[in-house]
């Protein structure tokens, strides 16, 4: 029996030449009938066959996975990113005091907002869903007049910064219209805290000063500055009394 090694088939009889490729046949070991030789050359055949597809399987490229929609909710330093569709908006207006303002500002981390009315909007984010229901929703707060600024459905996506368990917006992009939405300018809460534990450090200072200040001392230094000044103004005074009396 021989072999062929390109077509990896065993002939019997008498052949040199494989009929199929050409090839030079190789002699092998005889078997202990017929059938075995066939069974072998069937395993063998079967054995490159699988080979052969291994190697199909290694060397194919990866299917296209489907592109994934983007995030909802991701973080970036200290802001959130937030890309969704406006469900709801609701704007508030509070007539409140400078004094209000500023307790606000410095207890309740609300920007000092410049015009006389206080302005709350808050507006609802949900993910873009193909179907079914979104399953992610934000709350988000601005301050300032948004009132007929959004429509719902509008495709947004807000930066916004987490401040006592809720989210208020620094920048908004409407998709929908491509254009930014502006909020309103106001004083960040941060700079008005700064200056009020300014002045706060400052009156701390002067009660100290004054608690720790020697009145004597005081006193004669004010004396010996006003008490020449008292008597150039009490001499001048007499001397125009004086010549009004010989007139």
């Amino acid at each position: 029996m021989k072999r062929c090694g390109e077509c990896n088939v065993i002939y019997e009889g008498t052949h040199d030449i494989c009929p199929t490729c050409g090839d030079r046949l190789e002699t092998v070991g005889t078997t202990s009938g017929g059938q075995s030789g066939a069974s072998s050359s069937t395993r063998d055949t079967s054995s490159a066959r699988d080979d052969d597809s291994n190697r199909f399987r290694r060397e194919a490229r990866p299917e296209p996975q489907p592109r994934d929609e983007y995030t909802f909710e991701q973080t970036e330093g200290l802001s959130v990113v937030i890309n969704g569709a406006v469900a709801e908006a609701n704007t508030q207006q509070f007539y409140q005091s400078k004094l209000t303002k500023i307790v606000r500002a410095v207890f309740a981390g609300e920007p000092y907002q410049l015009s006389h009315t206080s302005f709350v909007t808050i507006f609802r984010v949900e993910e873009h869903a193909r179907r079914g229901y979104p399953e992610h929703a934000r709350d988000i707060s601005v301050f300032g007049n948004m009132n007929n600024i959004f429509t719902v459905g509008d495709d947004v996506t807000v930066r916004a910064k987490r401040s006592r368990n809720k989210y208020v917006a620094k920048s908004i992009y409407n998709h929908s219209i491509n254009s930014r939405v502006s909020i309103q300018a106001n004083i960040p809460a941060m700079l008005i805290r700064l200056l009020t534990l300014f002045l706060v450090f400052m009156a701390i200072s002067l009660v100290r000063g004054v608690a720790s200040a020697d009145f004597a001392a005081i006193g004669t230094g004010l004396a010996s500055f006003f008490m020449p000044l008292i008597i150039v103004v009490a001499i001048g005074w007499y001397i125009k009394n004086l010549f009004k009396r010989k007139k």
